[in-house]
């Protein structure tokens, strides 16, 4: 499906036509924001800047782009490593408003180890993973199938409360953040291939702009 929703439309992304919302099309929820493909985003460019490296910027740009979609067939998952306070958590903020409330939702590690783990998450575009650390032994190996099989469009057991136990595929795009890389024994290597590492080198603890993620989304239709 080669659309994404818009408040003020559904944009065809081989036409770049923009069609109205009609009863033709079922949307569950819409990002806050308009497609305004004249918007500009100067401010969102100057911190890009200042977090990452010149050589990550075309990927993040390609995966916030893929993000946007329902496509899912690359395989593949953003993993944010580095300093704490270095932009990792407003890169997520960002996607988050991108994609809109009802497309997107978080889970620990911990989280996806845990019998209803995957409980919530089977309409979601994204699935983020906001401080992944070391998962407990008993919940190791739970965790690294899930993942591998979100991010590989396998089908899964999903035990959801009080109801039926279903099995689906999920949908969603994985992203996850972490100051360190977690210890993953992945010995078939899929997990490893999968992975798109942006790193960030420079922590701004103490230094912080508590009012950047506001500011950052008036500049939504331009980073869209």
């Amino acid at each position: 499906d080669n659309t994404i929703l818009f408040r003020n439309g559904l944009l065809d992304l081989v036409t770049k036509h923009l069609r109205r919302h009609t009863g033709d099309y079922f949307a569950t929820g819409l990002p806050d924001f308009d497609y305004a493909p004249a918007a500009q985003c100067p401010l969102w460019m100057e911190k890009i800047g200042e977090w990452l490296h010149e050589s990550y910027h075309a990927t993040l740009q390609e995966f916030m782009g893929y993000a946007l979609t329902p496509d899912i067939r690359y395989e593949s998952f953003l993993l944010m490593l580095g300093a704490p306070r270095g932009g990792k958590g407003t890169i997520m903020s960002v996607m988050q408003k991108l994609v809109g409330p009802k497309h997107h939702t978080s889970r620990t590690l911990n989280d996806l180890g845990n019998d209803f783990g995957l409980d919530g998450v089977v309409d979601k575009r994204l699935l983020f993973i906001p401080d992944a650390h070391d998962v407990g032994p008993g919940k190791h190996t739970t965790a690294l199938e899930r993942i591998k099989a979100i991010t590989g469009r396998d089908e899964l057991s999903i035990n959801r409360k009080n109801r039926d136990i279903i099995t689906a595929r999920i949908p969603a795009k994985l992203v996850m953040a972490a100051n360190r890389l977690p210890k993953f024994i992945d010995e078939s290597g899929a997990l490893a291939a999968r992975q798109l590492i942006l790193r960030f080198e420079n922590s701004w603890r103490g230094k912080e702009d508590r009012d950047l993620r506001t500011k950052l989304e008036a500049e939504l239709p331009g980073i869209a």
